[in-house]
């Protein structure tokens, strides 16, 4: 038994050691949509592809390729004030994978570099708006990824949330101003 439990955790920590890819933490067959890594520490890399100064100053988005399982909502409370992420650029993270409100994201970060600035090579993939919307075909695979849209007409007035319906016309789909 002793030897089974420093396997286990030898096992947890170079888990919490090593790189793993978005995918590896986004990838799920489960319907609840949690990640496999919920509530372990992991260690990522990525192009940032929403900057937390478009948010709260505190979440950003990063992308380790383009496609879909390939983007991660990272939320930093303390992101240092001599460290200016910025779009494009490549970032390491050191975090918790935690679910709220059912969106994976890293949070409790215990490390955070910049690796390389002005990267760019993020683009964006093409969706319609029903394979996205809530309950969506690819849904939890395009959560934190750079999507496109195109040819969209807006089917509802601003809610007082700041959310409002598009649809290119295979179903609607919520947006909402929280980046500004």
């Amino acid at each position: 038994m002793k030897r089974l439990l420093t396997v286990l955790v030898l096992s947890s920590l170079l888990t919490s050691l090593m790189a793993l890819s978005i995918k590896d933490i986004q990838y799920t067959e489960d319907a609840s949509g949690d990640s496999p890594y919920k509530d372990q520490i992991v260690t990522v890399s990525g192009e940032v592809t929403a900057e937390p100064y478009a948010f709260d100053g505190k979440t950003f988005f990063i992308q380790d390729s383009i496609g879909m399982w390939s983007g991660i909502m990272v939320y930093h409370s303390a992101i240092p004030a001599d460290l200016l992420i910025a779009e494009g650029d490549w970032v390491t993270v050191t975090g918790k994978v935690k679910e709220y409100s059912g969106v994976t994201e890293i949070t409790d970060i215990s490390a955070l570099t910049i690796d390389q600035t002005g990267v760019f090579s993020i683009k964006p993939i093409d969706v319609t708006t029903a394979e996205v919307a809530t309950g969506g075909a690819n849904a939890e695979a395009c959560e934190g990824v750079l999507v496109r849209v195109k040819d969209v007409d807006i089917t509802s007035e601003m809610t007082s949330y700041g959310e409002w319906n598009v649809s290119d016309g295979s179903g609607d789909l919520m947006v909402d101003d929280k980046a500004k």
